[in-house]
């Protein structure tokens, strides 16, 4: 099954969602999803609910949240970990190189970082 992916507050833009979408990615918004300022647990919790891959830039957060999570058993869609300083094109050719290499089972409550798809 093809990556489903959630931006989450600190990396949702307009520009990156569309050009996801245009290549055929299914994407959604933490605003249009009625999601923004909400904690991020409940970004998360919205995430695993819908069976998307949640990216976020906010690695001080979501390493604990996530650890939390698989401690505790609680199933998510994976978490996507962006380097704040990351051009939108380098999110966008590593979103795409994630999504070309790892199936939705594959990434099921794995904590991953986007630098290592960049350039593949």
């Amino acid at each position: 099954m093809t990556l489903k992916y959630y931006l989450d507050d600190n990396v949702e833009t307009k520009l990156l969602a569309a050009e996801l979408a245009r290549r055929g990615l299914d994407v959604e918004r933490s605003t249009p999803a009625g999601n923004h300022a909400a904690p991020d647990d409940v970004h998360l919790a919205f995430a695993a609910a819908t069976g998307r891959v949640l990216v976020t830039s906010d690695r001080k957060d979501f390493l604990p949240l996530h650890w939390s999570w698989v401690t505790k058993g609680r199933p998510h869609a994976g978490i996507v970990i962006v380097r704040a300083r990351l051009s939108i094109g380098d999110r966008l050719r590593g979103l795409v190189a994630l999504s070309d290499a790892m199936s939705a089972e594959a990434i099921s409550n794995q904590l991953v970082f986007l630098a290592q798809w960049v350039g593949r």
